[in-house]
């Protein structure tokens, strides 16, 4: 990959695998081991209760918050859904950059 034209993005998620007490307690020691370099830019996608936590925890470092489900729907009768406007509103400025979401 030629950097000159792209930056590297590295992002990961947990599925459903932290509240948002363990989510703080995981993204206070997550930031401390981070390495401070730019040569790429780093996302969390949490799911949608603790991305305010995420958000608070993170707001000092280059880390991006994302959230792990995105509808495309900007409102409606789509029960568990979250749409675009309620992650921004939550503090999220980015939207599920993972293209392989499944659900079963």
């Amino acid at each position: 990959m030629n950097r000159k034209y792209r930056k590297t993005v590295i992002a990961g998620n947990w599925k459903m695998n932290k509240t948002p007490t363990e989510t703080k307690a995981f993204m206070t020691e997550f930031k401390t081991i981070m390495p401070r370099g730019r040569w790429c830019d780093v996302a969390l996608c949490v799911p949608a209760v603790c991305i305010p936590a995420a958000v608070r925890t993170m707001r000092e470092t280059r880390i991006g918050i994302g959230a792990e489900n995105c509808n495309a729907n900007a409102s409606g009768a789509y029960t568990g859904e979250i749409a675009a406007n309620m992650l921004l509103d939550a503090g999220c400025p980015r939207q599920r950059p993972d293209p392989h979401h499944v659900r079963r």
